[in-house]
């Protein structure tokens, strides 16, 4: 029961699993077919029957299966490893959520990883100093060389990349 402007009111949602299909018209069959028996249980009227497409019900699972090193713990020999889906001949919405929820699965895992390790940071790091670097005024051929210095020196800011520059050049 819902208080509301209007008075008490009494919601009722109706879960209907589809399957493939979108259920539009069978879920509107449903709501015409049970609003006399709402009306005469609750001794009140019914007034709306709304479909929608709210799914925060839905749920998909899916099993995944790793090795060590394809989620951080890999070798010194092998530090970094890839994870990969193999996506063929998809053939229903039940098999297209599955794909959805690994692939999520897979991103989850290799944000984890890239957290766990230097990835991003170091990632981040050089992509910011590239910038810093063309932005300094670097020539293309130098600006690896600029940005391999900063950090290596742990200082990717404005003015060091400009004074690596400038340091460069004059030599």
């Amino acid at each position: 029961m819902t208080e509301t402007t209007k008075g008490t009111m009494l919601i009722l949602h109706l879960l209907v699993n589809t399957k493939d299909a979108m259920g539009a018209n069978a879920v509107n069959t449903m709501a015409e077919a049970v609003a006399p028996m709402v009306e005469l249980i609750t001794e009140g009227k019914v007034n709306l029957r709304i479909i929608s497409n709210l799914a925060d019900r839905r749920l998909v699972r899916v099993r995944a299966r790793f090795k060590n090193e394809t989620i951080g713990g890999g070798t010194k020999a092998n530090p970094v490893a890839s994870l990969s889906l193999k996506i063929m001949n998809v053939q229903s919405a039940e098999e297209l959520a599955g794909v959805i929820a690994a692939t999520g699965l897979a991103q989850n895992f290799a944000a984890l990883k890239a957290l766990a390790t230097d990835g991003i940071q170091k990632g981040h790091m050089a992509l910011h100093g590239r910038n810093l670097a063309a932005m300094a005024g670097a020539n293309e051929n130098l600006i690896d060389i600029i940005v391999k210095r900063a950090i290596e020196d742990g200082n990717v800011s404005y003015d060091h990349i400009l004074a690596i520059k400038n340091e460069i050049q004059e030599e």
